[in-house]
């Protein structure tokens, strides 16, 4: 297989290198971190109330390369702009004052805190004042977010990777909840404050995902601290959706590291799949977890104190399980995981940051259907893909600190993924059940390729005396979004059969082989000034998007159904040119930065990225023809001349283009929350955030307009017992098409203003920092949605407005219990996402999926899962620490059904994903 190079990340380091260099002058400091780095400021005042200028302000932590220093300005104000997570101590110094020392001040990425102090005159003995309190409400920001500090991701009874994180965080709502690494190695789908997609994960400053919404997967014991934010962010962030936010481990001016394993299987593990869950058709047994095991050691150091640290990290986690729509084998995940990190400073105060991160995902069992979708069942490992996946991250980062008042940032980075599926046969029919999900036959093989390399940087300008302090922030994004897919060949015979109970009912033939390539430039701009005033704040800030999307000349070779096509690139397909403003307040109400109270608005527009031009590219992928299926010698595998009518066409003309009122869709959010440190290191924050999405995109077909629906038809409903003729019976009152309109197509990609969804979320959140021997972070909230159906396009799939509530709640803590144990319960509830059952119908225009009923008349089961970490930490020489630690996973033995088959037929309610049961994890980690 051949990798992939990047000559455009080496021009652009070069560019960077040559940058760096001419840029040096005479700094009183520098800046750590990267532009997700959290921050110090205050003001410096005597006894009186008067401020102090000339006041030395000095900062020293063990995450810093050496002690920074600053000087306060005529107004008194301090400030340390962007510094990487840690704990840190502050020195004021002055003559004719008593030093004052602050201690333990802990820093979390992206918040600010506010210390303001006030001196002492030196009486005849100079004495040094020591005060240790660390602010936990940031009354600068008005961004809603939860940070896990290292030794948290290393304490907690998580799976150890991303969406772990996520199904810890308040108001992040989970597809599905994972129990002891079951999900590991397969993306889960979430939700922040109701929004789904648009989500931005960002590793060390990096942008890490794809068109879709996936991302790669990453070391988790790489990194120092993970962040989650999903609402009230300035115009640095560009979309509605989560940012998690990762910062790497570095090295320091002491060799340190770590090593974790862990080991779980089957013969540790309990059963919970009941006999209704049996009846049902799930196989017993169907949804334990095999085998897991965990290998995590990183290291790091220096090379020169204080001018070039290194750091290194490799993983190795297999997963084994079985899943309950794949009864007949176990599924294995192979990743290995490799991590790097320097920082050197150069001369002149000038630090580079280089970092690359690369994991390699083996399952050789990956299910895709065509149909199929969440109802797929597979009972052949020939139905499946042998995946392997590669991706990786890497940047080049250079910041500086230019004087008290100018703070620069650069960097360029890029990320990518490469995707192989294989079959396993090249002559077994290829078949998809729709009405008992079952898919059987062989596969396609496909590749995909997807990139993003990047520039992004900001400049950051502190100016007091303005009616206050105000923050400039001028930021940049250049990126190109780039997908390349290929269909190396089809399913054997070029046919995919569809069935409904067994019997013939559609074929699709595909094209193949197809290389189709669509690609987005992304320029952002913003610009932001937080002007603090006495005790109010205002975040105000807009930016500018400039979206291109184009796709090249592409060409498709001739194959069995259709001649070759060549398809003329279009270099201006759509370009949207946004402007999303964004304003905060927040007010100090005590006066101590212990009370804050803070509202926001944002305008976010929707990055479609290559959505668009992968829509109307003539040369999708797939492409097909769907007809009827008389199977007329009854052997169940379709032969030339058995198609019926022409159902439908995907790519070559039925592409089709851009609607003429397409415009770019937008986020509107509202965001009110009330913040208070209650003691010590312990604060509360209760709100309400409400998002609004409109002039969402929509492929319609442009030849079947809503009012050609108009002939109309009864069908008979089984009912929920899928029997004709009992009481439960119904009839469907549905419409067939015009038959001269059936086979047409040609898709419009369109933003009705009538489709609009409405998210609102009220949450209360609980966070106490490590302190007393104990720590906590507790959330409940409820969010509100109006998003369970798609947009309306003909009247067989009514709208359903209904705004359907869904709580959730999430306790983690841990505790010194004493005697080297520590413990660390975590508590995850969400309530079941209501759902209908699903008719699939035969209309004159094709087999169609229609409700039989209203959305939200059936519920799926709550989840209430609770996991517990017991561990032994044993003290060893040289400042080594020993920890031994059992994980006891769903405590309760929760067998919660996350997806069910909602269609009417032999398979009604047949789950084909089951909560992993109760499981034990044992493990060691070291510390040194």
């Amino acid at each position: 297989m051949t990798r992939r190079h990047f000559p455009w990340l080496s021009l652009s380091a070069l560019l960077l290198c040559a940058f760096v260099l001419a840029g040096a002058s005479t700094a009183r400091g520098q800046a750590a971190g990267t532009s997700t780095g959290g921050s110090i400021w205050g003001k410096v005042t005597d006894r009186t109330g008067a401020t102090l200028p000339g006041v030395t302000v000095t900062v020293t932590a063990r995450a810093l390369m050496g002690a920074q220093e600053t000087v306060t300005n005529a107004q008194g104000v301090y400030r340390f702009p962007s510094l990487p997570p840690g704990t840190f101590t502050l020195s004021f110094r002055m003559p004719g004052f008593n030093t004052l020392t602050r201690e333990g001040i802990r820093l979390t990425l992206a918040f600010t805190a506010t210390i303001d102090v006030q001196m002492e005159l030196q009486s005849v003995i100079e004495k040094v004042e020591v005060v240790g309190r660390s602010p936990v409400v940031d009354v600068v920001n008005t961004r809603e977010q939860t940070s896990f500090d290292k030794e948290l991701l290393q304490s907690a009874p998580l799976a150890r990777d991303m969406w772990a994180v996520l199904g810890a965080s308040p108001s992040i709502a989970m597809a599905r909840i994972d129990v002891g690494a079951s999900t590991a190695g397969t993306q889960t789908d979430y939700r922040g404050y109701g929004m789904l997609l648009q989500n931005r994960p960002v590793v060390e400053g990096v942008l890490a995902i794809d068109t879709q919404g996936g991302t790669s997967y990453f070391d988790y014991g790489s990194f120092d601290e993970i962040s989650v934010g999903a609402a009230g962010q300035s115009a640095e962030m560009a979309n509605p959706g989560t940012q998690t936010v990762f910062i790497s481990k570095s090295g320091g001016n002491a060799f340190h590291g770590d090593v974790y394993i862990d080991n779980q299987s089957s013969g540790l593990q309990w059963k919970n799949i009941d006999a209704t869950q049996i009846a049902l058709g799930v196989v017993p047994g169907t949804n334990r977890i095999q085998q897991y095991n965990d290998l995590n050691v990183d290291a790091g150091g220096y090379l020169v104190k204080d001018k070039v640290w290194w750091f290194g990290s490799y993983r190795y986690r297999r997963n084994v399980v079985q899943l309950v729509n794949f009864p007949v084998s176990d599924y294995p995940t192979i990743m290995p995981f490799y991590t790097g990190k320097g920082t050197i400073m150069l001369p002149h105060q000038n630090r580079l940051v280089v970092y690359w991160s690369e994991d390699i995902k083996k399952q050789p069992y990956r299910q895709t259907s065509l149909v199929a979708g969440g109802n797929a069942i597979f009972l052949d490992p020939n139905a499946t893909w042998n995946c392997w996946d590669p991706g990786w991250l890497g940047k080049i980062e250079w910041n500086k600190v230019f004087s008290n008042n100018l703070f620069v940032e650069a960097r360029i980075g890029h990320w990518a993924d490469d995707w192989y599926q294989s079959s396993y046969s090249k002559t077994a029919p290829h078949y998809e059940d729709l009405i008992t999900g079952l898919v059987r036959g062989g596969q396609y093989d496909w590749y995909r390729y997807y990139s993003r390399p990047q520039a992004t940087g900001a400049v950051t300008y502190f100016k007091d005396g303005w009616a206050g302090s105000h923050t400039f922030k001028l930021g940049w994004e250049i990126m190109k979004d780039s997908g390349v897919e290929e269909w190396r060949s089809s399913y054997p015979g070029g046919a995919a059969q569809i069935l409904r109970s067994g019997v013939p009912a559609e074929v699709y033939l595909l094209y193949a082989p197809i290389h189709r390539e669509n690609y987005q430039w992304w320029d952002g701009i913003y610009f932001t000034d937080t002007w603090t005033h006495n005790r109010v704040t205002i975040n105000v800030g807009a930016r500018y998007d400039h979206y291109k999307n184009f796709y090249p000349d592409q060409y498709r070779p001739a194959n069995q159904w259709a001649p070759a096509m060549s398809v003329t690139g279009v270099s201006d397909l759509l370009t949207w040119n946004v402007i999303g403003p964004r304003i905060g307040v927040a007010f100090d109400v005590s006066g101590d930065s212990r009370n804050v109270v803070k509202a926001s608005y944002g305008r976010y527009y929707q990055n479609m990225s290559r959505n668009i031009p992968m829509i109307v590219n003539p040369n999708d992928a797939p492409q097909w023809r769907r007809y009827a299926w008389n199977d007329l010698n009854g052997d169940l595998v379709y032969e030339p001349g058995e198609e019926g009518q022409l159902l439908a066409t995907r790519g070559g003309v039925a592409a089709g283009g851009l609607g003429p009122d397409l415009k770019a869709p937008y986020t509107d959010e509202v965001a009110v929350f009330f913040e208070r440190e209650v003691a010590r290191n312990f604060g509360l924050r209760t709100g309400f955030v409400m998002k609004r999405n409109t002039r969402l995109t929509q492929t319609v077909n442009s030849l079947y307009p809503y009012s050609a629906f108009n002939i109309p038809v009864d069908v008979v409903d089984r009912g929920p017992d899928n029997i004709v003729g009992t009481a439960d019976d119904g009839v469907l009152h549905l419409f067939n098409l015009q038959p001269n309109l059936i086979g047409q197509v040609k898709n419009l990609v369109i933003s009705p203003s009538n489709w609009v969804t409405n998210y609102k979320t009220w949450e209360f959140v609980a966070n106490r920092r490590l302190s007393g021997r104990w720590s906590m972070i507790g959330s409940v909230a409820v969010t509100w949605r109006n998003d369970w159906n798609a947009y309306p396009t003909n009247p067989n799939m009514p709208p359903q407005s209904a705004e359907i509530p869904v709580w959730m709640a999430r306790l983690g803590a841990t505790v010194d219990a004493g005697w080297g144990f520590h413990l660390s319960p975590l508590v995850r509830y969400q309530q079941g996402d209501p759902w209908a059952r699903v008719a699939s119908v035969s209309l004159n225009y094709g087999s169609q999926s229609v409700l039989a009923e209203p959305m939200g008349t059936r519920r799926l089961d709550d989840s209430l899962v609770f996991d517990v970490r017991v561990e032994r930490q044993f003290r060893l020489p040289r400042q080594t620490k020993l920890g031994l630690f059992l994980d006891l996973f769903n405590i309760t033995n929760q067998n919660v059904a996350f997806a069910i088959n909602a269609t009417t037929g032999s398979s009604f309610m047949r789950p084909t994903a089951i909560m992993a049961p109760r499981v034990v994890r044992i493990g060691a980690k070291v510390s040194f």
